[in-house]
């Protein structure tokens, strides 16, 4: 005997994947226990599908002695199958198919196969296509609509590619459109008018550090079957991205919730109902409680549960920069310019005094008080909290008394600071998640504003970034640091880009110790840098992983080497050179995957934008105007009007003459290695900054030309040779072609290379101008010439040289590359010796003139290498 079971009050889904299931295992009937949504009984009395069900009373469940197998479908919660559980005792063997979440499996089953896709509808019809079923036009369409209705006809959040794959097959085995037309478009029925009514009149929201769901309730006189249908109208009318609604009769308390934000966990909550579900959607059954009973227990799971920023703790800025109360005014305000503070803590002899503004203190000094103590001005009357402080009541301290900073205390000691901007940023955020233009940004971004990106991670890093990501914030967590993923490697995640695998981690603690911790549970090598408190990690398998300690820099002058102190994670990213790169994700703890975007960079890969983080930026270090450059033509971006602006002012203010010899060589090599490198030329041809690599530089249309070959050369070269060379090598050569002899030199010497480079590059130079002088000097050009002159040099020089010659000389350049060079001599110096030609350096002579004569056609193989040696060195080789 093979029964199918599925959850009490079953709705579509649950119907036709147990039919599914019924088809698949030849089993004996559908068993439910309770009754079926309306809409179910509505189709299937207008169709008369005959649908094998069979309503189990505890008397029929107490007769059945054995079941072969026992299989449920769109459950895996004992609770959700009522006193259908009692069947489970009698199964030899269970079957479990289901699309909720794994964690509230407390069914033991033979075979469990869970899957994160729309429907389980999609599980069993999949199944059913693997098996070559063939369904009826009828039973199509009855799958077809549990497919549509549990995926909102594929517009909800947990629809996958396996459902458009089911789907797919159920639209090749003929349903009838029509009708499952007319039941995914299910209209309001005069009742769900009434309820609708009622929960709109009782509608109320909770918010929670920035998260905000929206509960209801409503009074019923009997079961509604289409509690799910009812939410998501209220959801649709309100444009609510969280809501839970609660239908009582007279002895059940129906509950459902629906999400469309990421940070709230329908399943966490309903699940304290002995609910089921998944993420975004879920229900329960609840008995003996009052409606009142469940309104406050529903209030205070749901703030346990929701994925919000709870305390001050989880909020607040670290490593905080204060005064000494003895400090003049003069003193404080180098403080607040040097670390860009507004508002800072007042520190005497280790304890919080007051709080002193960079507005108060500029009256001050207006009033001829800069050696004053800043004791004598600050504010003393101030609020505090603790690290356990709710994130709500700070937030009202702030607003109602009007503090700007709110500092964060622990055992006397001052241990962070909450300030406005930290607020109103998460207000931003929630105004932007229920307003539809961000939902539709959010969906160009392939990001969620709700800044939890934990998904992102998960569909685009392979499982083994992944594992190695949550280790370090597992160990994080152990030494009670905060950990984040920063830089290149969050914006392009961002961005969907998947081969950035050069992970760079700060560390809100010392990176240096936990590097040495990390490497040695891992069997990894360390190199660490004390001074500034960074490490490298090379782990076992190769990857490296940069590690640093939050930090803030400051410059005393222009283009200087940047002074640095330890900070918070805010100041570390500010630090940064464009807002897109000045992003972080959280590894440690509850926060794991939480994006923090201080500075809007995701907003600026929207508006495909390079911004610099404050005004400084450029004059700080004046090398980031080409790194600007880079970027633009890497993803196609604009430079923002401001930035370009403060280039072209550094420009004239020479400031790229200040940057360092090698980093302004390492900015230019980065350049050349972009495919859109003649791009970036212009650009800096555009803001005349190519004077700064060398002043008499002309990039005219001679020099583009000359460029344009390269490309074409290296598009025939990978097709004919496929060989990896150092492309930025062959451009970096043309571009700089022009400079002539001993000038050269002194160019390369402006990088401060290290002398490898230099002598690669000036050795380069040197082949080329030699091999110009040549073809010029000779007019007779034959194969071994041609060998003679390229054999010496690299394909990289070979490609410059060919560009700039031009098309009318290039096939020289190829056909050495492609024929000359690959020319052998048959004969050995042994063959030449055995001929009777003692050892010596005639033997060498002799091989260079056989390569030459093979070279330039004269000779073709073996027997003619040997008649060249008879009939130009006499000797007597007939028996050889």
């Amino acid at each position: 005997m093979n029964i199918v079971i599925t959850h009490i009050n079953p709705d579509f889904d649950a119907l036709a994947s147990a039919y599914a299931a019924y088809l698949l295992y030849d089993c004996d009937h559908i068993a439910v226990c309770s009754n079926i949504e309306s809409n179910i009984k509505r189709f299937l009395d207008d169709t008369n599908f005959k649908l094998p069900i069979k309503q189990y009373s505890d008397k029929d469940i107490e007769n059945i002695q054995f079941i072969d197998t026992l299989i449920i479908t769109d459950c895996n919660h004992k609770a959700r199958i009522g006193r259908l559980s009692a069947l489970l005792d009698k199964a030899k063997i269970i079957k479990i198919y289901d699309h909720h979440s794994k964690d509230t499996v407390d069914i033991k089953g033979d075979e469990i196969i869970i899957k994160s896709v729309g429907s389980s509808t999609t599980i069993l019809s999949l199944l059913l296509e693997e098996a070559t079923y063939s369904l009826t036009s009828l039973e199509a369409t009855f799958l077809s609509i549990a497919l549509h209705e549990d995926t909102g006809s594929f517009t909800f959040n947990s629809t996958t590619e396996e459902d458009a794959l089911a789907l797919r097959w159920l639209l090749s085995q003929k349903p009838d459109i029509s009708i499952i037309n007319e039941y995914i478009k299910q209209e309001l029925s005069p009742l769900h008018v009434m309820i609708l009514n009622e929960l709109l009149l009782n509608l109320k929201t909770m918010s929670m550090g920035g998260v905000t769901i929206s509960y209801s309730f409503a009074m019923v006189d009997e079961y509604v079957g289409e509690a799910a249908f009812i939410a998501q109208k209220l959801m649709s009318i309100e444009n609510l991205n969280s809501l839970f609604i609660m239908l009582a009769t007279d002895n059940i308390i129906v509950l459902v919730g629906r999400s469309k934000d990421e940070r709230v966990d329908i399943l966490k909550v309903i699940s304290k109902f002995n609910g089921g579900g998944h993420k975004s959607a879920g229900s329960a059954i609840i008995r003996d409680m009052l409606l009142g009973e469940v309104i406050d227990k529903f209030q205070q799971v749901a703030r346990e549960c929701i994925n919000s920023i709870k305390t001050v703790k989880e909020l607040m800025t670290t490593h905080v920069k204060s005064a000494n109360a003895n400090d003049s005014l003069k003193e404080a305000l180098d403080m607040t310019l040097k670390y860009n503070l507004n508002h800072m803590p007042v520190m005497d002899q280790g304890h919080l005094v007051g709080i002193i503004s960079r507005k108060d203190i500029l009256k001050g000094i207006r009033h001829k008080l800069e050696k004053e103590p800043i004791h004598t001005i600050m504010q003393t009357e101030f609020e505090i909290v603790s690290p356990d402080t709710l994130f709500y009541e700070a937030e009202e301290i702030v607003v109602y008394n009007q503090q700007k900073i709110l500092p964060v205390v622990n055992n006397n000691k001052l241990i962070g600071i909450v300030t406005r901007t930290d607020f109103l940023r998460l207000m931003r955020d929630e105004l932007l998640i229920s307003s539809q233009f961000s939902n539709t940004q959010r969906d160009e971004l392939g990001i969620l504003n709700s800044k939890n990106i934990r998904n992102i991670l998960d569909d685009i890093l392979p499982k083994h970034v992944i594992t190695l990501l949550k280790d370090i914030g597992k160990e994080a967590e152990q030494l009670d640091y905060k950990a984040y993923v920063v830089g290149g490697f969050v914006r392009d995640l961002i961005m969907r880009v998947h081969d950035n695998f050069d992970i760079d981690i700060v560390i809100e603690g010392d990176a240096t110790e936990f590097a040495k911790i990390y490497a040695r549970k891992h069997n990894a090598k360390v190199f660490t840098h004390d001074k500034f408190k960074t490490a490298v990690i090379k782990m076992p398998d190769g990857l490296k992983i940069d590690f640093a300690t939050s930090r803030i820099e400051y410059y005393l002058t222009p283009a200087s080497m940047p002074e640095v102190e330890e900070s918070s994670i805010k100041n570390d990213l500010f630090r940064r050179d464009f807002t897109i790169n000045a992003m972080a994700i959280r590894l440690d703890g509850n926060l794991y995957g939480y994006l923090f975007d201080f500075f809007r960079g995701q907003k600026d890969i929207l508006d495909k934008k390079i911004r610099v983080l404050h005004s400084l930026s450029i004059i700080d270090d004046p090398s980031r105007a080409f790194r600007a450059i880079r970027f633009t033509v890497r993803f196609n971006f604009k430079i923002g009007s401001h930035t370009e602006r403060l280039i072209k002012h550094a420009e004239g203010l020479n400031l790229y003459d200040r940057v360092a010899g090698h980093r302004l060589f390492l900015e230019l090599k980065y350049i050349l290695c972009e495919s859109g490198y003649m791009r970036a030329l212009e650009i800096i041809n555009k803001y005349n900054m190519l004077r700064f690599y060398y002043k008499s530089l002309n990039y005219d249309n001679t020099l583009i030309e000359k460029l344009d070959r390269v490309e074409n050369l290296l598009h025939w070269y990978n097709i004919q040779i496929g060989d990896n060379i150092e492309i930025w090598r062959i451009r970096f050569n043309v571009l700089f072609s022009s400079i002539k002899g001993d000038e050269y030199n002194k160019f390369l010497n402006r990088f401060e290379l290290i002398a490898k480079d230099t002598m690669i590059l000036s050795q380069e130079h040197k082949h080329i101008e030699y091999a110009i002088s040549l073809l010029k000097r000779f007019k007779q050009h034959k194969p071994s010439f041609i060998y003679k002159m390229c054999s010496p040099m690299s394909d990289e020089t070979l490609l410059s040289l060919s560009a700039i010659l031009g098309s009318g000389k290039q096939d020289f350049i190829k056909n050495y590359l492609v024929y000359y060079r690959n020319i052998k001599v048959d004969l050995n110096g042994n063959d030449i010796m055995n001929m009777g030609i003692e050892k010596g350096p005639i033997i060498k002579q002799i091989l260079n003139e056989l390569l030459k004569n093979k070279i330039d056609g004269v000779i073709r193989n073996k027997e003619e290498e040997i008649k060249y040696i008879r009939e130009h060195y006499g000797v007597n080789i007939e028996d050889y």
